[in-house]
């Protein structure tokens, strides 16, 4: 019979724990840009220093953690063997050297090839869906976790096959002179990311806590509103329609609290939770508030050009790096997006581990080692937390003091979750009190 304190057979790929070592280390970079200039946070329009931190946020931290996540999770929670380890190695080099461009377009406007960062983050995208469908051939029957990312698919290719958002023109004719560049951060936010994270957590949780898995259909509902949400929130953003945009936002909203009544319905089915099933459960409740905070920053952003304000929209200084969409109540719902995608991320990657290491259940007695790690992931994310209680509304009333206090808890924070994910990474086992005396008591 199969010691459970013995690591499982089906471990995390190099290529899967470099993308989320990656993003760790992109959230520390991004914290530290943040704490460094976070009077950025309260101009009108964010121009090089924030939008290259959006970018860090989203293709550095958010996809990066995305991908090491689905790697991650294929043969471990849907027993599925991946289909290349190559590729994911070929995607991580295209989507660092792609991100790193991108990051080099927004700081340098004229760069010279500027295009080059939209083209390797497209070819990560592709070989990432050629290698998650070539997976999924593999698979029989229809599942609630490989249609959300059958559908996250869809909506990264749509954006990254759109171009860099932040670049002197838009991808289309048709939407020079429009907030397209607004409606990517949704796409992006929504659309891939919250896909991705709802169909890993689904499968994910379940085990990770040693539960029986829940066919509760709240989950089918929830991806079939979120999706339409977010498809007609492109356009209604875009072509600068709120009425179209608050029902956009009802519909997503709609699909969120779905999808939190069903991870209720499951998180119910354990006695005990950890402590990353305790920051999922935040983080999702969570969800619909920030979509909150996106219609509130659309709605003030574009009531008054559809009312008699064009003139205001033609006085915002327009740059090479037309955000306009983003001022600073979009910089609010950005941080709002950080505050539940990033602590989802980190739980997601700790439950990840407790599989991993053989410990799905609370029958289980815990090492030393893994209790200092709960330990450090609570301090970590407390730190985090309390960051983004003082960052947002410090930005919202424009006082940059409690907005320079938030970010160096950001800092300490994303600087605990790198640091406890190397630690408990680790092949070095301690022991715990409560083990060490089963093992000597044991009979012999």
């Amino acid at each position: 019979m199969k010691n459970p304190s013995q690591p499982s057979t089906s471990e995390s790929g190099l290529g899967a724990k470099t993308f989320l070592v990656t993003s760790l280390v992109f959230l520390a970079l991004a914290a530290l840009m943040l704490a460094g200039r976070p009077s950025f946070l309260l101009t009108p329009v964010l121009t090089g220093h924030g939008l290259s931190w959006i970018t860090l946020l989203l293709f550095g931290c958010g996809l990066s953690g995305m991908f090491g996540l689905v790697y991650t999770a294929f043969p471990k929670v849907f027993d599925i063997p991946l289909y290349s380890e190559k590729f994911v190695f070929l995607h991580y080099g295209f989507h660092v050297v792609g991100t790193l461009l991108a990051l080099l377009t927004v700081l340098w406007p004229d760069f010279p090839r500027a295009e080059m960062g939209a083209t390797f983050l497209a070819c990560g995208a592709m070989v990432y869906t050629i290698n998650l469908s070539l997976t999924f051939r593999k698979a029989a029957g229809p599942d609630i976790g490989r249609v959300c990312l059958s559908a996250s698919m869809v909506w990264l290719l749509i954006m990254v096959f759109l171009g860099i958002p932040f670049t002197k023109q838009a991808p289309l004719t048709s939407l020079q002179g429009t907030d397209w560049s607004a409606a990517w951060l949704v796409f992006s936010f929504a659309g891939v990311l919250i896909n991705t994270l709802m169909g890993l957590t689904i499968r994910l949780l379940p085990k990770a806590l040693g539960v029986e898995e829940t066919k509760s259909p709240f989950a089918w509902y929830a991806l079939i509103f979120c999706n339409a949400g977010v498809a007609w929130m492109f356009p209604a953003i875009t072509f600068r329609s709120p009425g179209f945009l608050i029902l956009c936002g009802a519909i997503y909203l709609i699909g969120a609290v779905l999808y939190l009544l069903g991870f209720l319905v499951a998180l119910q089915r354990s006695q005990s939770l950890p402590w990353d099933a305790k920051i999922l459960l935040t983080s999702f409740s969570l969800i619909p508030v920030t979509a909150c905070l996106l219609i509130l920053a659309a709605v003030k952003r574009l009531a008054p050009a559809v009312e008699s304000a064009v003139a205001d929209v033609e006085a915002v200084a327009p740059g090479p790096l037309p955000v306009d969409f983003l001022p600073v109540d979009g910089a609010i719902f950005l941080m709002g997006a950080l505050a539940v995608m990033v602590p989802i991320l980190i739980g997601l990657v700790f439950q990840n581990l407790r599989i991993e290491q053989g410990r799905p259940s609370e029958l289980n007695s815990p090492t030393l080692k893994n209790r200092l790690s709960e330990l450090i992931l609570l301090a970590s994310y407390f730190n985090y937390a309390t960051g983004v209680l003082l960052v947002v509304p410090g930005a919202w009333v424009g006082i940059e003091r409690i907005v320079s206090l938030g970010t160096l808890f950001l800092l300490v924070g994303s600087l605990g979750f790198l640091g406890n994910y190397i630690f408990i990474s680790s092949r070095r086992q301690f022991a715990s009190p409560e083990a060490s005396h089963d093992l000597q008591a044991a009979p012999q």
